[in-house]
């Protein structure tokens, strides 16, 4: 099991250069194993989109029997103004036609539930189950890339990452038809959060105060002659 190169490194790559069905299709069938993932973009003309969107049958039917595959919508930064992305006819035409596809392809492995998802995405990084269950790093595996994957300030309104809007629709299930999971999972991160703080300020001097005892000791048995 695999994915197709990540989701970030993708889309930078993408950026200023409009996705074709072509591009689309190469990208799967350059990669083998069982799982794809491509993402799709906005473009200057409603025949350009058409085309796009018409080509992904095409690239379903192409994938070996066991591939699944699932697509992601490009997430921008808050201002930017690039073809790539979706208004919100384009948005909920993408909607509808994923809906459609699950139904005619059961290699597109997207449940009803996550694509309609992409309708109310989660409004901010904090509000955002993936982001707040992961940690992505650099290149260099130091440097932490925040607030989410994306990084720098990511147009939440427009995101369109798989992982958040499958993790956002397990969140708005409701047990009982009442509580829902994203309320649990809110209130065990802040009790994590919480008990986090409180670890710290007692613990750090308590550590400081062992540490400062054995100095004293070793310095008393160093003046009595002792030396271990």
């Amino acid at each position: 099991m695999r994915r197709v190169q990540p989701l970030l490194q993708r889309q930078r790559r993408m950026q200023g250069c409009p996705a074709r069905a072509g591009n689309l299709r190469s990208n799967s069938k350059k990669h083998s194993g069982t799982e794809g993932h491509d993402t799709l973009h906005g473009h200057r003309s409603n025949d350009e989109a058409t085309g796009i969107l018409g080509g992904i049958p095409g690239i379903l039917d192409a994938a070996p029997g066991d591939q699944k595959m699932w697509f992601s919508l490009f997430t921008p930064q808050v201002g930017d103004q690039m073809p790539e992305i979706l208004d919100s006819e384009e948005r909920a035409r993408a909607i509808a036609y994923m809906s459609q596809l699950r139904k005619q392809f059961p290699k597109l492995d997207m449940p009803h539930a996550v694509i309609q998802q992409f309708a109310s995405p989660p409004k901010s990084p904090h509000d955002c189950v993936f982001a707040l269950t992961t940690q992505t790093l650099s290149a260099d595996l130091r440097t932490k890339i925040t607030p989410c994957q994306f990084g720098g300030n990511p147009d939440c309104a427009s995101c369109g990452c798989i992982a958040s809007m499958g993790l956002a629709s397990i969140a708005s299930h409701k047990l009982g038809g009442i509580l829902s999971v994203g309320t649990i999972f809110k209130t065990s991160i802040k009790i994590g959060q919480h008990r986090a703080k409180y670890r710290a300020k007692h613990q750090v001097p308590e550590a400081r105060r062992i540490l400062q005892e054995k100095e004293k000791g070793a310095a008393t048995r160093k003046e009595g002659g002792i030396y271990l």
